[in-house]
């Protein structure tokens, strides 16, 4: 039998002795047919953490090695913005597939880029200006490459950046126009729609999206202003902007592609000495306190499960960057971390 037969009867008994034992502690049961991959993105790999919290899948970010993780979890696969390269479409199809073949025993879904509708190279993908249409050429190139090794494996299109409605409109070199893009970041929305309309989902078995909750709660409706902080959604700064996403892709004709939602968190406090850091600027508004995250988490799972069908997989940021020693006390990232909080249960 191979490791992905392994990871099925593992899951399958695994979720069975957890039902019985109820060793889930804060975290929801999922339902008795699960169509939810539970999964964190995580700093350092801690296993037994995330399966004694009753998650079974982890993210991997580009260069890891998951050829020495146990078999009963399953991997998404990121690749990092600078894999991207439109200057050679070929070494990139090429690096992909040395992955796939490597380690495709042991991926189960690959994501192909990171947050690519917005300009930060850390974030984006590359150094590149934000296009749908040149983003298109690279996850068709990885899709083919993946495909050729593994058929059964989920190619997810890049967790995109919610930016909220961004007015204006760009042209590119080439003398195109863009919709919602300032020349800098686009729409997240109206990224989609660019890709799916140069026939991007063709190329994807699932759009990625980040669902970030922001400052609402997360069954806040989406798209909906409130003075209430908690119910604000405005511009869709909500958990629920991702049935948004859903909805473009019903209009396009993809209604029976899921979408992965391959980050999602709400941020906490810090030292009030962090908050004129760089890397807070403009965040404070989303903050929220220890139990309203660890609430809102839990609850988003629920509210997942109970109406999101077309949801495929719910991976939380993060589960351990809050100490990991590598990033500074006021790095923003930190907080967003569940370890030793009433989120982790």
């Amino acid at each position: 039998m191979g490791r992905k037969g392994l990871v099925n009867l593992a899951v399958t008994i695994g979720l069975a002795v957890m039902l019985l034992s109820g060793a889930l502690g804060v975290w929801p049961a999922r339902s008795a047919v699960p169509h939810l991959a539970y999964g964190f993105n995580t700093a350092e790999w801690d296993i037994m953490r995330m399966l004694d919290m009753g998650f079974d899948w982890i993210k991997l970010f580009h260069s890891s090695n998951p050829t020495t993780l146990p078999p009963q979890m399953n991997v998404l696969y990121r690749f990092m913005a600078q894999s991207g390269n439109l200057n050679d479409v070929t070494a990139f199809g090429a690096e992909v597939s040395d992955v796939a073949v490597a380690f495709g025993d042991v991926i189960d879904a690959y994501e192909i880029g990171n947050e690519v509708n917005i300009d930060n190279p850390d974030y984006g993908w590359g150094n590149d200006p934000v296009n749908a249409e040149d983003y298109k050429v690279l996850l068709c190139e990885a899709y083919t490459r993946i495909k050729q090794v593994d058929p059964t494996a989920i190619v997810v299109s890049a967790g995109l950046a919610p930016t909220g409605r961004v007015p204006g409109t760009w042209q590119d070199s080439q003398g195109h126009l863009h919709t919602g893009h300032n020349g800098s970041f686009q729409d997240d929305r109206e990224f989609l729609k660019e890709l799916l309309a140069a026939g991007g989902g063709a190329c994807l078995d699932a759009v990625g999206y980040h669902p970030y909750g922001f400052s609402a709660d997360y069954d806040a409706e989406p798209d909906v202003a409130s003075a209430e902080p908690t119910r604000n959604c405005v511009q869709g700064f909500c958990f629920r902007s991702a049935e948004k996403i859903y909805e473009i892709m019903q209009q396009q004709g993809l209604g029976g592609k899921k979408v992965w939602a391959t980050e999602f968190g709400w941020i906490t406090q810090p030292p009030d000495h962090c908050l004129s850091d760089p890397t807070w600027q403009g965040r404070q508004w989303q903050i929220v306190s220890d139990d309203k995250q660890a609430s809102n988490l839990v609850g988003a799972y629920q509210y997942a499960d109970a109406h999101w069908p077309w949801l495929g997989g719910l991976f939380i940021f993060n589960l351990n960057f809050n100490v990991a020693p590598w990033y500074s006390e006021c790095e923003q990232i930190r907080y967003y971390g569940v370890q030793g909080k009433p989120a982790e249960g």
